[in-house]
Order: structure tokens, then sequence, then C-alpha cells
């Protein structure tokens, strides 16, 4: 009996695909893209939406990247059983985490939120982010990561 029940265990725990994509923790570059949000080169690491939200989450590449005023769009489109937070974060010059914005989205339907990433430097400075890649990651109201992408100063 006992090694039944640990059979059924381990079927159940050991046999199932995890419920969401690791991040990865290395920038290896960025999905550019043009202030029309049209991609000129993709990062195939960038804007993946991870295992739990396929089906209810899409969206396009975060434009323009690179960017040289901080200011930035995306366009999610939603199809959820009920509306969720958004929360989109970052890490700053100074190595501390940064909360660049936080939404309520829709439950059905496109969204399009634009935000200023200068929040992104410790001294409140564009210059300081002149040629440095930062990380975005997108998380739902519980923490669960949905999205992340690269997003660079010029």
């Amino acid at each position: 009996m006992t090694y039944k029940l640990f059979y059924l265990i381990f079927l159940i725990n050991g046999c199932a695909s995890p419920a969401s994509n690791e991040i990865t923790s290395e920038v290896s570059g960025i999905t550019r893209t043009d202030a029309q949000g049209r991609v000129l080169q993709q990062d195939p690491d960038d804007w993946r939406i991870q295992r739990n939200f396929n089906g209810f989450i899409s969206l396009d590449p975060l434009y323009p990247n690179p960017t040289s005023n901080g200011i930035v769009s995306i366009g999610i489109r939603y199809s959820l059983p009920s509306p969720i937070r958004l929360d989109i974060l970052s890490t700053s010059t100074a190595n501390t985490p940064v909360l660049v914005g936080s939404f309520n989205t829709p439950s059905f339907g496109t969204q399009f939120y634009t935000f200023n990433l200068q929040s992104l430097s410790a001294t409140g400075n564009l210059a300081e982010l002149k040629g440095k890649i930062f990380r975005l990651r997108f998380y739902d109201g519980s923490g669960a990561l949905i999205t992340y992408g690269d997003v660079q100063f010029e």
C-alpha cells in the first residue's frame, strides 16, 4: 500500500509540467521595436507568456525599444475569467526594486499602457540610464510572473 501511495504522489508531482517558465537572469539582448511598435529584431527570450497565462494573455513587445526618453508603451490583450492587477517591476541603477506601474486590467479586450522608466535612475537623471539595459517583469496581483522583457536606453 505504501509503495502504491508513493508511486501515485510521484506521478502527480514528478511528471507534471511546471506552472511557469523560468525567468532567465542573464540579459541576452532586446527586442528592437520602432516608435509604432513594429518589431525590427526579435530576442527570443523576451516577452514570452508564462504557461499558466497562455491563452489568457497575449501581447506585442514594448515600444520603442531602445528608448531615448524613457517613455514606452505596450499593448496587452486579455481573455481572463475575471480582471486582475498587473504589476510591472524592475531594478534601479542602485540595485533596488522599482514598481514601474500597477494597473487594474479588464477581463476581456486590449489595454494599452504607457509609462515612464525614469524611476529606474537612482538619481532621477535620464543620463544615468543611457546605454544600460533593464529587465521589466510583469506579475499578476498574486505575484505570479506573466512575462518579462528587456528595454535599453540610448
